[in-house]
């Protein structure tokens, strides 16, 4: 128990936290954090081309868990590129927003009229 009690009184003291509510908040979500894999910790932005998209999604496998495709590499690729993610072991978290990043719809339309690089 004086361990516990010590780490609470270094925490207190680092955080600069004065508030019992706002140390038990803190303390929780430390645990909470602390429960999630390392892996599952990190979302890694694929807002790249297909070629960036799967060098970086090879090099990172099995170190993280979860990429982002975002409106550059979707609309390049279609939903292919989540299909060869999801069969590289990633969850994906599909971002296509459109009302808030007015480049990325102009450069969407830009893209759309050339053809898609290999690699």
């Amino acid at each position: 128990m004086t361990d516990c009690v010590d780490g609470i009184a270094e925490y207190r003291e680092h955080a600069g936290v004065t508030d019992v509510n706002e140390l038990i908040g803190g303390l929780v979500a430390l645990t909470i954090f602390d429960a999630i894999p390392r892996k599952d910790r990190v979302i890694v932005a694929l807002d790249c081309d297909r070629c960036q998209a799967l060098s970086l999604a090879k090099e990172l496998q099995g170190k993280v868990s979860w990429m982002k495709v975002g409106m550059t590499p979707y609309y390049a690729e279609g939903p292919a590129i989540v299909e060869i993610l999801k069969l590289l072991g990633y969850k994906v978290f599909l971002d296509l927003k459109f009302h808030d990043i007015p480049h990325q719809v102009q450069a969407r339309r830009h893209r759309r009229s050339r053809p898609a690089p290999t690699c």
